[in-house]
């Protein structure tokens, strides 16, 4: 709470989207130098101060204009993180920087640009570490957007989110695939990948299964033709 606190007093809540944005661009600039330790630790800190100073607030009646703006942004399209296709994670940065966001796409950014530069950085003696980094890092993101979600009470239909979080897990499990050398890979034990992708199957599994209790979609449960827009509408 002291932290909290003290941070709250450092950066106004009515300047803190700015502090953000800052943030944002000075973790790109480091990616740009080649730099991607300092960016995935600016990328990170920006994550956590983020998800804190929003906690802080929901509480509070009258909320800052830039905290109204991100989780009433138009919400016509959510994508999940394309993980292999880098310049994906981009596409949300000028509305972002604008304060013209969706909170949701803050948070795919920061999670993508996460996810690339732990993936980027892997060599034969940081395969297993790395591996699990990204594993944590998808799992907490999902964990932290719940939360932010339910705190704002965001108004989403019913299984976008469970739908997101299950092609977010699938991307991040190709990712450790796709994105990490191939020659580490290679000299990698199968059991050791298996039991680090293990967390993420297993969340991914939990909200499939619930997209398939939603649209009836389960052994037993006789489909309706709602349930054929449901699934349109959440699984694209």
């Amino acid at each position: 709470r002291l932290l909290r606190n003290i941070r709250r007093q450092t950066v106004p809540s009515d300047k803190f989207y700015n502090y953000i944005c800052e943030k944002l661009s000075l973790a790109i600039s480091y990616e740009m130098i080649r730099n991607p330790t300092k960016a995935k630790l600016i990328y990170s800190s920006a994550h956590d101060d983020l998800e804190t100073t929003i906690t802080m607030l929901a509480q509070d009646t009258d909320k800052p204009e830039w905290l109204q703006n991100i989780f009433k942004a138009s919400l016509k399209k959510w994508d999940y993180p394309r993980l292999m296709e880098p310049q994906q994670s981009w596409k949300y940065l000028s509305v972002i920087l604008s304060n013209r966001a969706h909170l949701l796409h803050i948070w795919t950014l920061l999670f993508t640009r996460r996810v690339h530069i732990l993936c980027g950085t892997g060599n034969m003696n940081q395969l297993k570490p790395c591996c699990q980094q990204v594993s944590e890092c998808c799992v907490q993101t999902l964990h932290c957007i719940a939360r932010v979600i339910n705190i704002l009470k965001v108004n989403l239909p019913d299984g976008v989110f469970n739908s997101w979080a299950y092609m977010t897990c699938l991307e991040c499990v190709e990712s450790m695939m796709v994105l990490v050398d191939t020659e580490v890979l290679a000299n990698t034990p199968s059991a050791i990948l298996i039991l680090i992708r293990a967390e993420l199957w297993h969340y991914a599994w939990e909200k499939l299964r619930s997209i398939g209790l939603l649209c009836n979609l389960m052994p037993g449960l006789v489909m309706r033709d709602d349930n054929h827009k449901t699934v349109d509408i959440i699984c694209s």
